[in-house]
C-alpha cells in the first residue's frame, strides 16, 4: 500500500484541487490524525465549532468527508492522503474506529455480513429456493402478458415504415412513453429503457435509421426469446431475463467465488444514462486469466463516485462476474493495490481477423450484447478524408470514434510507429480508451 504523491496526485478532479490539497496537507491545519495501517482518518480544523470528519482508505483508495464540497474527492481528502506518506509520525497508531468510520466501511461492503443461510435448516433453504422459483414464474407470466402489446406496437411501427417515426412523435407527445409506461407496469423496466433511448435516437439530425433499426431488431429478438423461454438454453434464459431487467442482488454475487488474478485497470469511460445519472464503466484485463471485465457504477444522487480507479494501475483482486450469456460486468470481493511497473503480460490480440472472430463469438452467446472490449496490438493509427483508422500487420484497418480533437492526439502519440489500443468497439467503430507505445501507456477518460 505505498503510494508517491504523484500517484496520488491523479486523484484530484481538476489542477485548482490539487493546490488546495497541498495547502491542507500540513499537520498544524488537522485537530486529530489517526491511522491503523489500512485506514487514515482525521478531524479538519475548520474554525468553527464542527471540523470536518475526513477518512481515506489506502487500499483500495476510496475517500469520505463531511464537508459540503461538490468535488470527489475534495481537499480535505486529498490533504489526508498526501498526510498519509508525507507525515506519517503525525499519526496517532490506533486499532479502534469512530463510529462514524466504522458505518463508512460497513456501507461500502467491507465487513463480511452474515450469510442470510447461515442457521436455516435444509428444509427451510428448500423453502427458500421454491419461493424465489415461484415468484420468478408469476414475474414471467407478467412479461409475457406485456410483451403482446409490445409486438403490436413494433408490428405497427415496421407496417407504417422508419420514415413516419418522427412526424409521428411530433403529432403524438405520448407515443414513446405510452408503451414505455405499459413496459414498465408488465415489471420489463429494462425493455422500458430500450424504447426510450429510441426516441433519443429518432430526435438525432442525422445517420439515426441504422441506430434505430438495430435496436427494434433487439426488441423483437427479446419477444420472440420470451415465447420460446422454456427451449432456450439456461444462459440464454439468464441472459434474456437481463435485458428485460430482472437484477441479480450484489449480496448474493459475492457470496459465489470468484476469480482471483491481477487486473490491469485499462480505461474508462463517463457519461450520462437515459435519467441523466452519471455512470462509470472502468474496464479491467485479468493477467493470468486473459479475461476481460468492467465495474459499472452509477451517481443517482450527484454526489461522486464511491470507487475510484486509478487507470493503469493493477489490483490483486477476486472478481465475480453477474450472470450472463458472454459475462463481462463484475463486481470485487477483495482488492490490493499491486504495484507493477511492466504490464506487458497482460495480453490482448493481434490482427482483426482474430479479433473479429472473438466478436463474432460473443455476439453468437449474447445476441444483445453491446459494447464490447478490444485490445489490439501493433497496429498503426491513420486518418483518411477525415476519418481515422486503426490499421494492423495485414492491412485490415477499423474505423475509429472519435470526439472532439482525440483523433490527432492519437496520431501524435503514435507518430506514425506501432502502438497498442484498447477501446470498446460499439455497432461499427471502436472508441479509444487506452494506447500504449513502448512501456508508455496513455489513457483517454471519454465522456459522451
Amino acid at each position: 500500500m505505498y503510494w508517491t504523491t504523484e500517484e496520488i496526485l491523479k486523484f484530484a478532479p481538476d489542477q485548482a484541487s490539487i493546490k488546495k490539497a497541498r495547502e491542507v496537507s500540513i499537520r498544524s491545519k488537522w485537530m486529530s490524525l489517526v491511522s491503523n495501517g489500512q485506514i487514515v482518518w482525521g478531524a479538519f480544523h475548520t474554525g468553527g465549532k464542527k471540523p470536518y470528519n475526513t477518512v481515506v482508505d489506502l487500499e483500495t483508495p476510496a475517500f469520505k468527508c463531511s464537508c459540503p464540497s461538490r468535488k470527489f474527492p475534495c481537499k480535505h481528502a486529498l490533504g489526508l492522503f498526501l498526510l498519509s506518506i508525507t507525515d506519517t509520525d503525525g499519526f496517532r497508531i490506533s486499532s479502534d474506529l469512530p463510529e462514524w468510520v466504522e458505518t463508512w466501511i460497513e456501507n461500502r461492503g467491507k465487513r463480511k455480513k452474515t450469510k442470510e443461510t447461515k442457521g436455516k435448516t435444509p428444509e427451510e433453504i428448500q423453502r427458500s429456493k421454491e419461493a424465489k422459483e415461484k415468484t420468478r414464474k408469476k414475474r414471467l407470466e407478467t412479461m409475457k402478458s406485456g410483451l403482446k402489446d409490445l409486438e403490436l406496437w413494433l408490428e405497427d411501427l415496421t407496417r407504417e415504415g422508419l420514415a413516419t417515426v418522427q412526424s409521428n412523435s411530433r403529432k403524438d407527445k405520448t407515443f414513446w412513453s405510452d408503451i414505455a409506461s405499459r413496459m414498465v407496469d408488465s415489471k420489463m423496466r429494462g425493455v422500458a429503457t430500450r424504447i426510450r433511448e429510441l426516441e433519443l435516437i429518432s430526435s438525432a439530425q442525422k445517420e439515426w435509421h441504422e441506430s434505430m433499426l438495430m435496436t427494434l431488431s433487439d426488441l423483437h429478438l427479446i419477444t420472440k426469446g420470451v415465447k420460446a423461454f422454456d427451449n432456450i438454453p439456461d444462459t440464454l434464459q439468464i441472459e434474456l431475463l437481463n435485458q428485460l431487467g430482472v437484477t441479480v442482488k450484489q449480496s448474493d454475487l459475492l457470496e459465489e467465488n470468484g476469480i482471483k488474478d491481477n487486473w490491469l485497470i485499462i480505461g474508462q469511460f463517463e457519461s450520462y444514462n437515459i435519467d441523466n445519472a452519471p455512470f462509470q464503466r472502468t474496464w479491467f484485463l485479468g493477467e493470468k486469466t486473459g479475461k476481460f471485465g468492467f465495474y459499472q457504477e452509477y451517481d443517482y444522487r450527484k454526489i461522486g463516485f464511491q470507487y475510484i480507479w486509478n487507470v493503469g494501475s493493477v489490483i490483486e483482486a477476486e472478481a465475480v462476474f453477474y450472470p450472463s450469456s458472454y459475462p463481462l460486468r463484475l463486481i470485487f470481493k477483495s482488492q490490493k493495490i499491486v504495484h507493477i511497473i511492466d504490464d506487458s503480460s497482460f495480453q490482448g490480440t493481434y490482427g482483426f481477423s482474430t479479433y473479429l472472430e472473438q466478436y463474432s463469438q460473443a455476439l453468437s452467446d449474447n445476441p444483445w450484447l453491446r459494447e464490447f472490449p478490444c485490445y489490439i496490438h501493433s497496429v498503426i493509427p491513420i486518418v483518411e478524408n477525415d476519418i481515422f483508422y486503426i490499421v494492423d500487420e495485414n492491412s485490415n484497418k477499423i474505423p475509429l470514434e472519435i470526439r472532439g480533437n482525440l483523433g490527432w492526439k492519437i496520431m501524435s502519440l503514435s507518430q506514425g510507429q506501432k502502438v497498442d489500443v484498447f477501446g470498446e468497439w460499439f455497432e461499427n467503430s471502436l472508441m479509444v480508451l487506452s494506447i500504449k507505445k513502448g512501456e508508455r501507456r496513455v489513457f483517454f477518460t471519454n465522456h459522451s
